[in-house]
């Protein structure tokens, strides 16, 4: 699910970025787009010279290295050496996504007028609205076997 930014009704770019910047400190336009354009760079430099690159409370960047390996088809069960390989992990903060699950709803939630709460499988709601289990039901028993010995 993509989320439309106000300012044009996508995602947000580097354009987007800049007027809404520049309007929020009356900087001129072309001096902001250098900034973030300069920020951007920099931060693109960092993570192709292996470095790990961190915003508190917005994103992490860690590049590790994957040393070669021997992995195993199962189909043809032919064993094939995986070349050393490096990996980059982008991960967003546990605060960044404790305030969007905290103040964004879905789409769908959001347009429903009567909000409800789904019930996990397997559980009814009683009129107390607590939660009973429903009990299993039985397996039949099979007729002219025995089960017992």
């Amino acid at each position: 699910m993509t989320t439309k930014n106000k300012v044009t009704g996508k995602k947000l770019t580097v354009a987007d970025l800049t007027v809404l910047t520049s309007d929020e400190l009356g900087t001129d336009r072309s001096d902001t787009y250098t900034v973030v354009s300069e920020f951007l760079r920099q931060v693109k430099n960092q993570i192709m010279q292996g470095n790990g690159v961190m915003f508190p409370g917005l994103v992490n960047f860690t590049v590790k290295e994957v040393p070669p390996r021997t992995i195993h088809n199962p189909r043809t069960k032919e064993f094939t050496e995986y070349p050393a390989a490096v990996n980059l992990k982008v991960s967003a903060s546990a605060v960044l996504k404790g305030n969007v699950k905290k103040h964004l709803k879905p789409a769908h939630v959001q347009n429903d007028p009567t909000p409800s709460q789904p019930t996990r499988k397997g559980k009814k709601k009683t009129s107390a609205g607590k939660q009973t289990i429903k009990k299993a039901k039985s397996k039949p028993k099979l007729k002219g076997k025995s089960t017992k010995r």
